[in-house]
């Protein structure tokens, strides 16, 4: 198994998570703001610099299961950096990972002020919707 990067990406930020090959385990790596295609740049550097193959992106469902228009926008960040890199980009349904984050850092003691500070939260979902993936790979 090769790196895995991970994405959730929102409207202003880009939270990013990564799993090393072999692991079993996602880590929070950053966030990264969208203006001016800063999360853009810094996601093919990373894709470049550790030689992603496969990219794990969280696509925010409806509760019904289907696409809204928020995943239309997750869809087309994503194409623009396929015109860039190869790279296969595998969609999850992120449903409540960010609820799920919040959830497991309130836990570990990260206060309310923490969890808002430089997008932390954002990294923190995306390791959310890594971890699932990887979960459901092993069953």
């Amino acid at each position: 198994m090769t790196v895995l990067l991970a994405l959730d990406v929102g409207d202003k930020r880009v939270g990013i998570a990564m799993a090393g090959a072999g692991s079993s385990m996602a880590t929070p790596h950053s966030t990264v703001e969208r203006a001016a295609g800063r999360a853009e740049r810094e996601i093919l550097a990373l894709i470049k610099q550790h030689k992603i193959e496969r990219m794990v992106v969280g696509l925010p469902l409806s509760d019904d299961g289907q696409k809204n228009e928020q995943c239309l926008k997750v869809e087309r960040f994503c194409r623009r950096l396929q015109k860039r890199v190869q790279v296969d980009i595998q969609f999850v349904d992120e449903y409540a990972s960010s609820y799920e984050a919040e959830e497991k850092l309130r836990s570990a003691g990260v206060s309310g002020r923490q969890l808002k500070k430089d997008g932390f939260l954002d990294a923190a979902s995306a390791a959310v919707i890594l971890q699932s993936f990887l979960d459901a790979q092993r069953t």
